[in-house]
């Protein structure tokens, strides 16, 4: 009996279920494998938009993504992304506040910025120094889509002034403001006060925080990275020059400029520096109540010699004036023993000092009317002689035969469209000024 139950016990087949369960066990960590995978994929190729640190799903949809061959583009609706960064987006020109659809603008209550569809322009209106305008060139032209115009990174970075990295691997865009890295800083650094001015906030972008020391109250800059002072804390004012990455500096009641690497620019010499044009970098300079122009490098232009440079801006408001001191782009308007004339952005002398103003500020004759300075869609200049006008061109040359024979100049403004047109009156007859000069070219 014994016999027969052990050899039945070794006709019995071997049991199956250690193969099977390692069979599925090698399949479930493939699976797992494969899903955790598949996951770490989507998670990779899923665009991710974070603002200061935090996931924002709302900016991401707004946000066109291209792939071009290797390259990612993006492209930003301008008026519409704004909220997320701190700013306000609108229609039109601020110039005008027209509700001009080929034009809009942001603004954050102490700098305003400005595209136009079509083109690579972007404007700059600091609050701060409310004086002229800044123009910088952008890498591609803002366009209209859907009734939204857009921008791309470069835009987006030189309009609203922010850090901003996409990492591709990760599919992941961040972006950091210019408020926000610079409340950490100072906070990491315990610097304790931050720049009031948000201009003066901007120098974050590269790397530089001023820095401001009590008893006795001076002004210097930190390198936050290296954590050492490029500028010490010596001077008694300091304002950041975010074109040229300077620093305007002020000591003893004296103004000049010194590069982030602490190299004087501009000798610290002057009684006040303004900067005239961003683009081809020339500053008004003011030594003993006389003007003067020098360029970036700080060579003079024009010695510091004379009563007045440049047109006021209030006076011409209406006139929208890019630039108060460059007039048509081309000439700058200098006062001497009080008659005008004209140099150019070299310092070349284009006309004698020959007329008693530049613009028409006399409006009485006509209803509803504004002065005149400058018409930039003909390039010309109003130019005085003792309450007669002409107009002159960049070359100096008069654009109207006979001499000073116009009784006024003068525009209106239509604010349904944000246009201001352009008359002039002579011989008791009143002639649109633009329509003249094209009849002339036919």
């Amino acid at each position: 009996m014994e016999l027969y139950l052990e050899e039945e016990k070794k006709e019995q087949p071997k049991s199956k279920s250690p193969l099977l369960m390692g069979i599925i066990i090698a399949l479930l960590v493939t699976v797992a494998i494969i899903v955790i995978g598949l996951i770490i994929y989507l998670q990779n190729a899923l665009f991710k938009v974070r603002v200061n640190g935090v996931s924002n799903t709302d900016l991401k949809k707004l946000i066109i993504v291209e792939e071009d061959g290797t390259e990612t583009k993006m492209y930003f609706p301008i008026r519409e992304v704004a909220t997320y960064l701190g700013y306000n987006g609108y229609t039109g020109d601020f110039k005008s506040k027209s509700e001009d659809n080929s034009k809009c603008y942001i603004d954050n209550g102490e700098e305003m910025a400005m595209f136009t569809v079509n083109t690579d322009s972007l404007i700059i209106s600091s609050t701060a120094t409310n004086s002229v305008y800044e123009e910088y060139t952008l890498e591609e032209n803002t366009f209209a889509r859907d009734g939204k115009l857009y921008t791309n990174i470069d835009g987006l970075i030189k309009a609203f002034h922010i850090s901003l990295n996409y990492t591709p691997e990760k599919n992941l865009l961040e972006i950091y403001t210019t408020d926000y890295l610079t409340n950490n800083y100072a906070q990491s650094l315990n610097l304790g006060k931050v720049p009031k001015l948000f201009r003066d906030r901007q120098a974050i972008l590269e790397g530089m925080i001023i820095v401001e020391t009590e008893s006795p109250r001076k002004y210097g800059v930190m390198d936050v990275v290296n954590k050492n002072y490029v500028l010490e804390p010596k001077y008694d004012s300091i304002s950041y020059i975010p074109y040229s990455t300077d620093f305007l500096v002020q000591s003893e009641g004296k103004y000049g400029i010194m590069t982030k690497e602490g190299r004087t620019k501009i000798n610290i010499a002057y009684d006040s520096i303004t900067l005239m044009d961003n683009q081809i970098g020339l500053y008004l300079v003011r030594e003993d109540n006389l003007y003067g122009v020098i360029n970036d490098d700080g060579k003079s232009i024009l010695r510091a010699n004379y009563q007045q440079i440049g047109v006021s801006n209030t006076t011409f408001a209406q006139n929208s004036l890019d630039n108060q001191y460059i007039l048509v782009d081309s000439l700058i308007p200098v006062k001497y023993n009080n008659m005008w004339g004209f140099f150019d952005t070299t310092g070349k002398q284009i006309t004698d000092f020959e007329f008693t103003g530049v613009g028409c500020a006399d409006t009485s004759l006509e209803a509803n009317t504004y002065p005149v300075v400058e018409i930039a869609s003909i390039r010309v200049i109003v130019v005085e002689k003792d309450r007669m006008y002409n107009l002159i061109y960049p070359s100096g040359q008069l654009a109207i035969n006979g001499g000073f024979m116009l009784t006024s100049v003068y525009l209106t403004y239509d604010a349904t469209t944000g246009q201001n047109t352009y008359y002039m009156t002579y011989g008791g007859k009143t002639a649109n000024i633009e329509e003249t000069f094209r009849s002339w070219d036919d």
